[in-house]
């Protein structure tokens, strides 16, 4: 009896030092209750790690994970940056956003201020961006602006590209800046 006496003191002790971190009106549902399908982590440092070595890193300020029978979601809605990194563990390329969603299919949504910039140091910048992870695939209706390592400016309104920008296709109106020299070479003048 005095043993079990014993635990029970201890764990009130320790639940006394043990609090949830968030507000407890962050997480109560429109009906009051609190929501055991969604779980909040702030400042959030995640990595990724196969057999050869770290594939990326990262980092927001939120993620609110909501789980359902089926699919787990991933929301970063304070937005989030991600390092992708080589096999020499060299960062390669990077994503950072305002906002992203990842669905339990792997297809994330980023909006807001989006900026993605790919290890030959090709940027691309647009507000709305679709990027299946499965297919590495970027996909966007918006106006994008692709800005190539070699200073060569391409502008749009949608864009279907693969993530390391060697292949991709500006949908509609685009216009560029391309310097001279390059475009003489280019052409074999």
């Amino acid at each position: 009896m005095k043993n079990c006496s014993s635990i029970i003191y201890l764990s009130l002790i320790l639940s006394l030092f043990c609090r949830c971190k968030e507000p407890l009106d962050e997480i109560v549902s429109e009906e009051g209750q609190v929501d055991p399908g969604i779980e909040i982590v702030d400042s959030v440092y995640m990595t990724r790690i196969d057999s050869t070595g770290l594939l990326f890193e990262l980092t927001s300020p939120r993620m609110i994970v909501s789980f359902t029978d089926n699919s787990t979601n991933e929301e970063y809605p304070d937005g989030l940056d991600i390092v992708f990194h080589n096999k020499s563990n060299n960062s390669k390329s990077l994503i950072s956003a305002d906002y992203a969603f990842v669905d339990e299919n792997g297809l994330t949504t980023i909006k807001g201020d989006v900026l993605i910039q790919s290890e030959k140091g090709d940027r691309l910048e647009t507000s709305h961006l679709l990027w299946d992870q499965q297919f590495r695939t970027l996909q966007s209706e918006k106006m994008i602006r692709l800005i190539q390592a070699t200073g060569d400016t391409t502008f749009g309104f949608g864009l279907n590209a693969n993530e390391d920008f060697s292949r991709f296709q500006i949908k509609n109106g685009y216009a560029g800046k391309v310097k001279f020299d390059d475009l003489k070479s280019q052409l074999g003048l």
